[in-house]
C-alpha cells in the first residue's frame, strides 16, 4: 500500500540513519572533563610535554590508546594516564611520530621551493621602487597562503595514516595506500569539518591556557590532544558505518591495563 503523496518511508529511514553519522564536536572536549579525577589526569598528562624529545611521543601513545579504547568500549571509561606505563605509551607513540616525521621530511623541499620563489620575485622587483612595498606585501601573503595550503593538504593526507599507525602499531600496515584512498574518498568532508573545528577551538583553548600565567598552556595542549583523539574515534566509527575496512588492532580485547577514570559516550 502506497503512502501519502510526497511521503517516502524509506527516505525517512535513510535520513534517520544519516543523523547518527554526524560528528559531535563539543563531545570531543566534554568527554575529557567529566568524572572524578579528570583535572588531575589532565595535569599529570601535561607533564609529558615538559620531557625533552620523548615527551610528545609519550603523549601521542596515550592519545592513540584513548582512541582505541573509545572504539572498543564506547560506553566505558577512558584510560587514565599513568607514568608506570611509560614504556607502553612510548612504544605506541613511536608509530604516529614516525608518520609525522616522514611527512615533515617530504614537505620541507616544497616549503623551501616556495620561499625561494618568493625571494626571487622580491629581488626581481627591487628595480621597481614605486611599487616595492606592495610587491613585498603581496609576495609575503602569497608565500603564507601557499605554505598554509600545503600544510592543510598534508594534514588531510597524514591524518588517516596517523590514525592507522596508532591503532595498528605496525609501520608496514600503516602505509596501506589502498586503505588510505578508501578512507579519504569516504571521509574527506568529515575530515575537513573536524580539522576546521579543532583549529578554531584550539585557538580559544590555547589562549585561555596562556592567560593562566602561561603554565596553563600545557594542560590546554593536553585537552586539545584529547579532543583530537575523540574526533579520530568518531571519524573512524563513521568510516566503518559507511562500509570501510577495519584497521587491524594489535591488542586483543580486554588487554588494557590501568583503572577507568571517567564515563564516556
Amino acid at each position: 500500500m502506497m503512502g501519502p503523496p510526497g511521503k517516502d518511508p524509506d527516505r525517512r529511514k535513510r535520513r534517520a540513519s544519516q543523523r547518527g553519522r554526524r560528528l559531535h564536536y563539543l563531545q570531543s572536549y566534554r568527554f575529557a572533563l567529566v568524572g572524578p579525577g579528570w583535572l588531575a589526569n589532565i595535569v599529570i598528562c601535561s607533564l609529558t610535554w615538559l620531557i625533552p624529545v620523548v615527551g610528545p611521543i609519550l603523549a601521542g601513545g596515550y592519545m592513540s590508546e584513548l582512541t582505541e579504547r573509545l572504539h572498543r568500549y564506547p560506553e566505558q571509561s577512558y584510560q587514565k594516564f599513568e607514568f608506570k606505563r611509560f614504556a607502553d605509551f612510548l612504544q605506541r607513540g613511536l608509530y604516529p611520530f614516525l608518520v609525522t616525521f616522514i611527512f615533515q621530511l617530504l614537505q620541507t623541499p616544497f616549503i623551501i621551493m616556495v620561499v625561494l620563489i618568493a625571494q626571487i620575485g622580491f629581488f626581481a622587483a627591487r628595480g621597481n621602487e614605486d611599487h616595492l612595498v606592495l610587491i613585498i606585501v603581496m609576495a609575503v601573503l602569497a608565500e603564507l597562503v601557499a605554505i598554509s595550503l600545503l600544510v592543510c593538504l598534508l594534514g588531510l593526507v597524514m591524518s588517516p595514516l596517523m590514525l592507522r599507525a596508532g591503532l595498528s602499531q605496525d609501520l608496514v600496515k600503516t602505509f596501506d595506500f589502498a586503505w588510505w584512498l578508501d578512507f579519504t574518498r569516504r571521509m574527506w568532508k568529515e575530515e575537513l569539518r573536524a580539522a576546521l573545528f579543532l583549529f578554531v577551538s584550539s585557538l580559544w583553548v590555547g589562549t585561555l591556557g596562556l592567560l593562566a600565567l602561561f603554565v596553563g598552556i600545557y594542560p590546554a595542549i593536553t585537552l586539545i590532544a584529547m579532543s583530537h583523539s575523540h574526533l579520530s574515534y568518531q571519524l573512524y566509527e563513521i568510516y566503518l558505518e559507511k562500509g570501510g575496512e577495519p584497521i587491524p588492532l594489535k591488542k586483543g580485547p580486554g588487554e588494557f591495563s590501568g583503572p577507568p577514570l571517567a564515563e564516556s559516550s
